[in-house]
């Protein structure tokens, strides 16, 4: 399969969702913590296994996304086309930054409601499915730095196929340092 703008633009517009519920994430933390959980346990637990379900959704997506470019032909004939994985890669960045603030407020969360099952159990879970979206993303990531370094254009002298070539590649950035 060859990579074209299509996948990009999924993967943004993903993104751009993760993003989106981030933020809104941020802002139910204190609220959150501040409910009885004796009157607000179903409820809550509701919330963090609906977002539980999304983190989820969209690891296999990550993950999904990240085996397609790894097993995508070598023409990548739509990764010169996209913008700037640049972007991309910021945008990914960004999310993994914003997963480990969640994984910490479900991790905190837990800890404040564990004599409310449901709550800290619901918090449990969606602090591991925090865990996996960073690793998912994280795959992803280097799945599309693979790509980028497959279609990268390689200088005159700058590339090596054997130990000797390898070893006169060392010598001339040596040489240029």
């Amino acid at each position: 399969m060859a990579i074209d703008s299509t996948f990009f633009d999924l993967a943004t517009e993903r993104m751009g969702r993760i993003e989106s519920e981030l933020h809104n994430s941020s802002l139910i933390g204190p609220f959150v913590r501040r409910l009885s959980f004796a009157w607000f346990d179903h409820f809550n637990a509701r919330v963090v296994d609906k977002m539980t379900k999304s983190m989820r959704d969209d690891t296999i997506w990550f993950r999904g996304a990240a085996d397609e470019l790894r097993n995508s032909s070598n023409d990548a004939a739509g990764i010169e086309s996209y913008p700037s994985l640049d972007d991309m890669f910021k945008h990914i960045e960004g999310m993994k930054h914003g997963m480990l603030r969640r994984h910490g407020d479900f991790l905190n969360l837990a800890a404040i409601a564990k004599r409310h099952g449901k709550i800290s159990a619901a918090a449990t879970n969606a602090a591991a499915a925090a865990c996996d979206l960073f690793d998912a993303m994280e795959s992803f990531r280097w799945a599309l730095m693979d790509i980028e370094a497959n279609h990268a254009h390689i200088s005159e002298g700058y590339s090596a196929t054997n130990a000797a070539e390898l070893e006169a590649v060392f010598d001339r950035i040596a040489s240029e340092g």
